[in-house]
Formats: structure tokens, sequence, C-alpha cells
């Protein structure tokens, strides 16, 4: 059959939306101050010093991937981009820099390892309305993870949601290191982190929320491109 530039031009322009159309993992997420970056690093050293990062092959994910704390993860199709561009940028204007503190450290079945930051108000509200304004925007036809499926309530929470870890289930933190290890390692692995946590002198540090970002992700959750950062800019009312 004799391909015409009409044909040519429709095969192109089908395969081009095609292309754009292509759903991707998008984080909204909130930056803090540069002092997160001290005690991420005071983590990993001590992790370092104690071999147990040499021995399993784990690598920081601070080295490769931007430090962030999730408001709402979920799918999208990209052309719905520059409207989650807008949305989180219209909060962002009316939302006060907030003020944030950890208070400790715990190894995740997932082998994640979570600097865990206390949920208050002002954090959760952010949160919750940062789903509620981009929620109708997701992928509806996301397939949900098999570590969800585990959990009725969880399950429930991303068929509502497109995520298990908004609202109620809003669960604050950094990421430390994701930890890909054997079966065969694995309770020896648990094990000597979980022992390794008991060791740490943990102090509480304060971080103040500065602005809030956009970012595609890979499927672990980390920030592989980074979309748009949006400061926070409304001022405290006198």
């Amino acid at each position: 059959m004799r391909i015409t530039p009409n044909i040519l031009s429709i095969i192109l322009v089908l395969f081009t939306v095609s292309t754009y159309a292509q759903p991707v993992m998008v984080d909204v997420f909130v930056n803090v101050d540069d002092s997160i970056n001290h005690t991420i690093n005071e983590i990993n050293n001590s992790f370092e010093t104690a071999g147990i990062y040499q021995k399993y092959n784990v690598t920081p994910l601070i080295k490769n991937h931007k430090v962030h704390l999730t408001m709402y993860l979920t799918e999208y199709e990209e052309s719905k981009i520059p409207l989650i561009k807008q949305r989180v940028l219209d909060i962002a204007k009316t939302t006060q820099p907030l003020q944030i503190q950890d208070y400790g450290l715990s190894l995740k079945a997932s082998n994640f390892l979570m600097l865990e930051i206390k949920n208050t108000i002002p954090l959760q509200i952010l949160s919750d309305k940062i789903t509620a304004s981009l929620m109708e925007l997701r992928n509806n036809n996301t397939i949900i993870p098999t570590w969800v499926r585990s959990d009725p309530i969880k399950t429930n929470m991303f068929t509502q949601f497109g995520s298990p870890n908004v609202y109620e289930g809003f669960d604050p933190h950094f990421s430390i290191f994701a930890a890909k290890i054997p079966q065969e390692q694995q309770a020896m692995f648990s094990q000597q982190v979980n022992q390794h946590l008991t060791q740490i002198k943990f102090q509480p540090h304060n971080y103040q929320i500065t602005e809030i970002g956009i970012a595609v992700t890979d499927n672990d959750g980390q920030i592989t491109k980074l979309i748009a950062s949006c400061p926070l800019t409304q001022t405290s009312k006198k």
C-alpha cells in the first residue's frame, strides 16, 4: 500500500498524541531548608561507619535523588501537568511557610528507612488541600501496587484517591534509603539495621517548609525530573 502524505501526517499525529498521553508518576512534595541535608548525611555516615551500607550494597538516596517530603504521589496523563502546576502554584500563593520537626527513624517492611516527621494540623491541612485539588486529575486506571492490595484499608484509600498515604493515611517522612535485599539476607539485614537504630542518639531537629515542588518519579517514588518549584509566599497577618 502506498502511504500518501496525508496518511503519513495522521500516523505522526496519532503517534505524538499516544506518546504524550503516557501516564507518569508525579509527586507533589514540599522542600525544607538545607539543614535537612546535614541531618540525613549524619544518619548515612553512621550506617557507613557501622559497615551496613557496604555489607548489603545500600546506596543512600541523597546521592542520586533530591531530598523531599511527599504530600501527594499518584499517576497522571502527561497532558494534565500544566493544570497540576497551576493548581499547586495557587495553593503555594496562599500558604505560609511551615515549621516541622523530626522525631525518629524507622525501617519499613519494604526496606525503606524513614526519617519520621511529626504530623501537625497545618501540615495535614496542606496535604489535604493538595490532595483535594489534584485527585480529580489523576489517572483512574492506575494499577494498585501489590503491597497495597494486602491491606484492605490502604486498598480503599488507593481506589478513592490514587494513593494510600493521604488524609488519615498521611505519614510524613523523608526517605533515607531503599534497600534491595535478597530474601536469604532479609532477616539479618532487618536485625542489624534495627539494632543500629537503637544505638543512634537521636536528637529532634526543626525545619522550615519553604516551597511546594512538582516532579516525575521512579517506581520507588524518588525524583527523576523536576517540573516546578512554587515558593510559599503568603505572609502572616498582623
